[in-house]
């Protein structure tokens, strides 16, 4: 049980380090590349950690803010503990002003 609660708490800080870089560059970058390229970051960075993502980061750009969440699998090793974890981050959105704007 020790082992499956220490893997819990590593998938909760991956996951938490997932969903902040998507929402991260969902508020740098808009459009449907900046979405496309905002998932597919998510998803290397997943695999590169060796998490397994549960299901495709949701992203929302509302307002002001850019929202991701995440959910990541754990291999199951106590029959009744949870299998995933599931994050949210929220980033405020890049605001781009020139020079003479400021």
């Amino acid at each position: 049980m020790a082992i499956h609660v220490a893997t819990l708490s590593r998938a909760s800080h991956v996951a938490q380090a997932v969903s902040l870089r998507g929402a991260n560059m969902a508020s740098s970058s808009f459009g449907p590349n900046g979405i496309a390229a905002s998932l597919n970051e998510m998803e290397s960075m997943a695999f590169d950690l060796g998490t397994h993502l549960e299901e495709v980061p949701h992203i929302s750009v509302s307002g002001k803010m850019a929202t991701v969440t995440v959910t990541v699998r754990v291999r199951p090793l106590v029959p009744f503990m949870s299998t995933h974890i599931t994050r949210v981050a929220s980033v405020p959105l890049e605001v781009f002003m020139l020079e003479e704007d400021r």
